[in-house]
This record gives structure tokens, sequence and C-alpha cells, in this order.
């Protein structure tokens, strides 16, 4: 009897350890999503938009940016209809700490995050505003609300929040009748490369634009070095990695000869881009090429959210700035400048709004037709900037 049983117990015991070991492999083989979801929803979405209507220029753009920004003027919007849609359009769940984010990069030497309110200085803030502001911990700056003391004021201060990359951002034909205030957001990136591009090796390449022209541009070249890298079907991804104390690296996705940026943009979302860092790969790479390029535009944020269904928030009547007083988002514009050389990348963006299959192993990456690229941090995965490039400036 006692012999029966040590048999049986042996194999339960055999059991519960198959058991666990599938509860372990099963767990295992559990990918979590490593994407901030939201942000990255809204900036495909955002993104997408803008390719659609510039799909023959170069753009970058910082979803971060207006994100941060319009989330803040959405806390201090008293319509509780345009509160909600504008949180559902920008993916602001319950859990995002807008508090947090804020002061997020409030320390960091590479990505430095920066927000100002420029109000009148002869009119009386509104409780409600006064605490929105003391929420975030912003102090506004007081000013005549006179064109040419505005346009000054707000390009001195871009400029110094975006260390010198972002020179003007408004003339005075950008300033609309009763102009109440102005909401100012500014975010920098700069860092060096892990490994730097040989300057001696950049050289006249050839580079084939949206429409199929050929042209000689300067192309930076890395031999010999190992990157992170996967392909799909029609697209090929190429991880660049900033010093390591910037926390940050550059994507390039690289469609096939075959295949077009469109075609690439279409499957690029949340799900996709978790798959790509499960897919990438450190591998021995003969060489890379890739362009060295400057790109600086002004984006009508304003025309671009109104067209994603938020034309609301630009209504009359829901900001709440001064006292007995109701004051409405007249327009948002984004300034972005991108230089990527040798050495690194800098970037900058600065929002303002006015209120009135597995990898395949290859040994070379050569950038040589139009690409999309984004620059987010390793850890958090959060997208700062994202952009495509077709052709030479």
């Amino acid at each position: 009897m006692l012999k029966y049983f040590y048999r049986y117990f042996h194999q339960i015991k055999v059991m519960l350890l198959i058991c666990l070991l599938l509860l372990v492999a099963i767990s295992l083989g559990q990918s979590q999503p490593v994407f901030d979801e939201g942000l990255t929803k809204f900036t495909v979405t955002l993104y997408t938009k803008l390719y659609e209507t510039n799909p023959k220029e170069n753009v970058v753009v910082s979803p971060y940016s207006i994100r941060l920004a319009l989330g803040i003027l959405n806390d201090g919007i008293t319509d509780e209809k345009t509160k909600a849609m504008v949180k559902k359009k920008l993916r602001l769940s319950d859990e995002v700490n807008l508090q947090t984010e804020f002061s997020k990069y409030k320390n960091n030497k590479f990505i430095k995050v920066a927000n100002n309110f420029l109000v009148s200085n002869d009119r009386t803030l509104s409780s409600s505003f006064q605490n929105l502001l003391s929420k975030y911990g912003l102090t506004p700056t007081r000013i005549g609300i006179d064109n040419q003391n505005v346009v000054l004021e707000v390009n001195n201060w871009i400029k110094k929040a975006s260390d010198n990359l972002i020179n003007q951002i408004i003339t005075e034909s950008d300033i609309p009748a009763n102009l109440d205030m102005i909401l100012l957001n500014a975010i920098t990136f700069k860092a060096n490369w892990e490994n730097q591009f040989d300057e001696a090796k950049t050289k006249k390449g050839k580079f084939t634009d949206i429409d199929g022209k050929i042209h000689k541009i300067d192309m930076m070249e890395i031999i010999e070095a190992e990157f992170r890298y996967c392909s799909f079907k029609r697209t090929a991804i190429l991880e660049l990695p900033y010093q390591y104390q910037a926390d940050a690296v550059m994507w390039i996705v690289l469609p096939n000869s075959n295949s077009s940026l469109g075609e690439t943009l279409n499957v690029i979302n949340w799900n996709f881009l978790n798959s790509v860092e499960r897919k990438l790969e450190t591998i021995e790479m003969a060489k890379i090429k890739v362009p060295k390029f400057t790109i600086e535009n002004k984006i009508d944020i304003k025309a671009t959210l109104s067209a994603l269904g938020m034309k609301k928030l630009f209504s009359k009547g829901s900001l709440p700035v001064y006292e007995n007083e109701e004051s409405s988002i007249d327009n948002m514009k984004q300034n972005v400048i991108i230089k990527v050389n040798e050495r690194g990348t800098e970037a900058g963006a600065a929002t303002t709004v006015f209120a009135t299959s597995r990898s395949i192993p290859v040994d070379k990456f050569i950038c040589n037709r139009p690409f999309l690229y984004m620059i987010l941090t390793k850890s958090s995965k959060q997208i700062l900037f994202i952009g495509h490039y077709v052709k030479p400036q």
C-alpha cells in the first residue's frame, strides 16, 4: 500500500512540476507593451494627418509638446463637453498625471521642456485660472498686450527656452485681434551619438526623392559597428543610440525599394511599434549611410486638430482667463527644427496657443530614399519628435 502511495505521490510531483514549467513558459512568452499607449496613438493620428497634407515636403513635429500644452490648457476649460472631447482626442486617460509629465524633464541635461503664460498686466486673473497656474507651478509673465511688445517678448522667450535653436515663432501678422493670453511651450533635445560618424567619411551620395529625382547630398557613414536592427515585409528599422546618459534613441524607418513611405505609414501603430521593440536585435553592420540634414517647419496645429475632430476646442468663450470675462482659443502653431549631423542631433519645438515577421540579418543599411524617423526616450518609450525626410532642402 505504501509502495503505491509513493508511486502516486511521485506522479503528482511530476504533474505539478510540469504545470509549473508550463505556467513559467506562458508567463515568459507574454510580452508587455513598452510604448506609452496614449501618447503613441495620439502621435500616430496627428502625424498621419500631417503626412496626408504634406507628403512631398520634409516634416518634423513634436506631438509630446502639443499634447502637454493642450492637456494643461484643457484643465482650465469650463465647458465639460469640450473638456471631455479634448481629453479623448489627446488620449489622456485618468492614469496620466500631467503634473508628473510637466516636471519629468526638469533637471534633464539633454531633454528640456519649458512653459509660460503671457497675460495682460492691467487685468485681474480669474481665480480658476490662478488655480490652474498654481497647479503646475507656473508664474505668468505680465506684459502690455500690444503687437510689437508681444512679438518681442514671445520670440525672446522662445529663443532662450530652445537654447537658440528657434529664433522666431511669431510676427505681428500672427497676432489675432483682441488678444487675451498666449501659452508658450518649448521642448529641446540635444545629444551626441553613442557611435559618432567620422566627418572625413561624409561624402556626396545619391538620394532618390519622393518624385523619383536623384540628388547628390551629404551622406554620413559608419563602417563595421554594432546596431540594433529588424525588418518586416515592407520596411526595415535601424536604431541609432545617443550617448548613454541621454536615455534616447533615433529610429529610422526605411521602406523597401519596392514600397513607399505612405504604405509604411499605413502599418505604423501602437502594436507595430511594440513589435519593433521586441524584434530589434544587435547585429554587426558592415556599413550604414544616413543623410546629414536640417529640417525646419512651422505647422498650423489649429487646422490639423480641427481636421481630427477638435474644432470645438477653438469655439468662443471656453477659457476664463480674467475675472468676469470669457476668452477663446484662437490659434495654435508649432515651430520645429531638427539638425542631424556626424556628432549627434539637435531638435527643438515651440508650441504657441493664442487665446481669443523575425528580423533578417543584413550587412548594410543605406538610407538613400524617403524615410520616416522618430526620437524617443529609451526607458519610457515616449516619442518626443517624429517626421519624414523626402527630399534635400
